[in-house]
């Protein structure tokens, strides 16, 4: 994080494949287990990538954009030229 005041990094402890492997298939067990849609399932993932496209769009266009009015990246580098 980069701030007027300087940079901080926070110092992480475990790792991706043996830390975060872990806790996705443990979400996905559980939601097998409780009959439910696990919380990183495709349509969560899809909701996230629809707030994500439309952030960067925003920040290209300069205007405020509805989470999933844009549908990819290459949308945006179009709309942007």
């Amino acid at each position: 994080m980069t701030t007027m005041a300087g940079t901080a990094r926070p110092e992480l402890a475990g790792s991706w494949f043996n830390d975060g492997f872990a806790g996705t298939m443990g979400e996905l067990l559980s939601a097998i287990e409780d009959g439910r849609e696990p919380l990183n399932g495709a349509r969560a993932n899809l909701r996230s990538l629809g707030l994500t496209f439309a952030a960067i769009a925003s920040t290209y266009r300069g205007t405020p954009v509805v989470p999933g009015a844009v549908r990819s990246l290459a949308e945006v580098k179009r709309s942007a030229s």
